[in-house]
């Protein structure tokens, strides 16, 4: 995002502190540390204000792998669906919605929520296990 688009305030959110010094010093050891990029350790379900704000959202693999109950699942996946609502924002996610949301016996329908859409993408500039991660990228646009 900081070095491919033009978009003014750039927002990681991370639960694990390790994880987010690491982005951090990413940030800092490629020179991105101006006043575009913020990276809070916390958890996204303190950050509504930034949801409801937000143009892209990129998820991967979201909860499946650190939050083990699925009823939690659900609920982030609600707080999400709550939060994330405005018009045109996109969001990003790996795997899809549908199978995430299937796992995990959600009521959310996706459809009356967001517009899926394809990107053509140039893969070759990437290695195979790169290229397949690439397309199992799944877009999706706020109604």
């Amino acid at each position: 995002a900081y070095y491919y688009t033009p978009i003014e305030k750039i927002i990681g959110v991370e639960l694990n502190p390790t994880f987010s010094r690491l982005t951090k010093n990413v940030i800092e050891d490629y020179n991105m540390n101006d006043e575009r990029i913020f990276v809070y350790c916390d958890n996204i379900l303190n950050r509504a204000t930034e949801l409801q704000n937000t143009d892209i959202v990129v998820l991967n693999n979201v909860f499946q792998f650190f939050i083990k109950k699925k009823a939690a699942q659900r609920n982030l996946w609600k707080f999400l669906h709550d939060n994330i609502t405005k018009k045109g924002a996109i969001i990003i996610t790996m795997p899809s919605l549908e199978e995430q949301l299937a796992e995990v016996n959600s009521p959310i329908k996706v459809d009356q929520w967001l517009d899926s859409f394809h990107l053509e993408r140039d893969l070759s500039m990437y290695s195979d296990n790169d290229a397949e991660d690439i397309m199992n990228m799944f877009f999706y646009r706020v109604k």
